[in-house]
């Protein structure tokens, strides 16, 4: 039975980290993080400045970490409702 709440709460958990990053349009984030790579910016330094790089990235890595932050959430809640089930002899 616990197995069974953790693998739903995984696929929830899994389900709501997509949505908001397609919400947030990271779906292409491995593109983001190739681009601020230094060859492309060697290519490109006289279009794009410098700040405007940096700023993408760090809002990058900043969402990166909230969704994270969101993951560890839920997993505890899930954690802690498994160990209340388990404590009242439910599963």
């Amino acid at each position: 039975m616990a197995f069974v709440v953790c693998a739903l709460g995984v696929a929830a958990i899994y389900f709501v980290v997509y949505r908001i990053s397609k919400r947030l349009g990271m779906s292409n984030n491995t593109t983001v993080l190739v681009d601020t790579t230094y060859e492309s910016f060697k290519e490109r330094r006289f279009k794009v400045p410098v700040r405007q790089i940096t700023i993408g990235s760090f809002r990058n890595v900043l969402y990166g970490c909230a969704i994270l932050a969101i993951l560890m959430g839920c997993m505890l809640l899930v954690f802690l409702v498994i160990l209340i089930l388990q404590q009242t002899g439910a599963a």
